[in-house]
């Protein structure tokens, strides 16, 4: 009976570690496959959508982001592109960025009512010509008092 209890308890260890190990190799893995943007003192954990089907889908269909993690869209020309909040379930802030230095903010972009057909949408559209943008969570651009021209860095 107790070496049966033993093989168990060595297999459940054995389990145990593995989930363990493959937990934190996909954490690691997918904080590697993201970029890092820095701006002032702040350090956020970005995916990257630079083509259009990845700006396309944007940040829909997910539940939130943390505090430290965004969205960065990547564009080749700079233009004042529009973005809504099609099939976003959480309010976000808008980073607009040209040539690495904020020219617009928008503060608490509203997520909208699944109901609301897309001709209602609100629009959001940046003050200048931009060539990239960052989408993080709603109060980020308050809490770290970020300012128009302040330096954005892609790493």
């Amino acid at each position: 009976m107790e070496k049966k209890t033993a093989r168990r308890l060595i297999l459940f260890t054995c389990i145990a570690l593995c989930v363990i190990c493959a937990t934190v190799a996909l954490l690691w893995i997918s904080r590697a496959q993201k970029k890092i943007v820095k701006i002032n003192d702040a350090i956020f954990y970005v995916d990257v959508a630079a083509d259009d089907a990845e700006r396309a889908r944007g940040l829909q269909g997910r539940d939130s982001l943390a505090h430290n993690e965004g969205m960065l869209f990547v564009f080749q020309t700079p233009e004042r592109y529009v973005f809504w909040m099609k099939d976003v379930r959480f309010d976000l802030d808008i980073i607009w960025i040209r040539d690495g230095r904020i020219i617009d903010l928008t503060r608490h972009a509203r997520a909208a009512d699944s109901s609301t057909p897309d001709d209602e949408l609100e629009r959001f559209i940046p003050a200048e010509n931009v060539d990239s943008v960052l989408e993080v969570s709603a109060g980020t651009i308050d809490t770290y008092t970020f300012m128009i021209g302040d330096r954005v860095v892609v790493e």
